[in-house]
């Protein structure tokens, strides 16, 4: 899932740290609890890095019952504990840090910012502004092309997914009313910046205060005719590779149609004609009797 970064720089330059911390990524990962690959550049080494999903796993996780949606869940506690770990152990040689997560809260990416904070660094929020679509569906692709690989994989919920993508509004605002974050940047995919602002030498913003409105607005954003023609090619790819998936697919594709060009717009049902009464048939008598039969008679 796409979410946020957080770079500590601190090696080379005190006070000079960035910390980046993001959420759900369409043809990302922020729906899948939290991301946290970990990148230490000390100016006498090059960068080591850390991933949860790559950290061995007990034998027989997989069997008994540990599904692929509920294994992030299972083993957070764990890979939340050794990123903590890992973070201190930069921290402590003034290692520069670039942190991804997709936080599950914003006291989740406080927390890691404020250690970098107390320790002297200069701590970086780059938000990445995505839909939750394309979150969703990036969370999707990354499983189907782990699961392919034969590599063990976690399938992100919707109900993970769905924290997560919230946590990363909330850490917006967080971060800006705070005294924790140096500067924040939204981010588009492709690298595009949509707001940028840094705190001034006595602690206010050069801007107005706009990074969490700039998110909503980029979650919101409207697909280009090119963005829809990628987004239905993934969705094809995904339904031949995670059959299994199917209604989760479809959950996602729903989640995208009103964002889409008005040509890929479902056509609106026409509105029923009004309804008109029909005339009902005389009901007779099994006898044949009737009042005109009976006149008939009588003449």
């Amino acid at each position: 899932m796409d979410g946020a970064l957080t770079v500590v720089n601190g090696g080379c330059a005190p006070r000079r740290a960035t910390n980046h911390q993001g959420f759900p990524r369409p043809s990302g990962r922020p729906g899948e609890g939290t991301r946290s690959p970990t990148e230490s550049r000390p100016a006498t080494s090059s960068p080591t890095r850390w991933y949860p999903r790559s950290f061995v796993q007990p034998p027989g996780f997989g069997r008994g019952g540990v599904l692929a949606s509920t294994a992030g869940a299972r083993i957070r506690a764990d890979y939340q504990a050794w990123q903590q770990q890992a973070e201190a152990y930069v921290r402590a040689r003034r290692g520069d840090l670039v942190i991804e997560i997709a936080p599950g809260s914003a006291a989740q990416f406080l927390s890691s910012a404020a250690a970098s904070h107390q320790a002297g660094y200069r701590v970086e929020l780059v938000l990445l502004g995505v839909r939750a679509a394309d979150s969703r569906q990036g969370t999707a692709a990354h499983y189907a092309e782990v699961s392919r690989k034969g590599l063990p994989a976690r399938f992100t919920t919707a109900s993970g997914h769905d924290v997560c993508f919230r946590a990363v509004a909330d850490a917006a605002v967080a971060a800006e009313h705070g005294s924790l974050v140096d500067s924040v940047v939204v981010m588009r995919r492709d690298g595009t910046a949509v707001y940028r602002s840094e705190r001034s030498a006595d602690g206010q913003w050069e801007r107005p205060v706009g990074a969490a409105q700039a998110l909503v607005d980029e979650q919101q954003r409207p697909y280009t005719p090119q963005e829809a023609a990628q987004f239905f090619a993934v969705q094809r790819q995904l339904r031949s590779a995670l059959p299994q998936y199917r209604t989760e697919l479809m959950e996602i594709a729903q989640l995208a149609r009103p964002l889409m060009p008005m040509q890929l717009q479902p056509r609106p049902l026409a509105r029923p004609a009004a309804l008109a009464s029909l005339p009902l048939p005389v009901q007779r008598p099994a006898s044949g009797y009737c009042p005109v039969s009976s006149l008939k008679r009588a003449s």
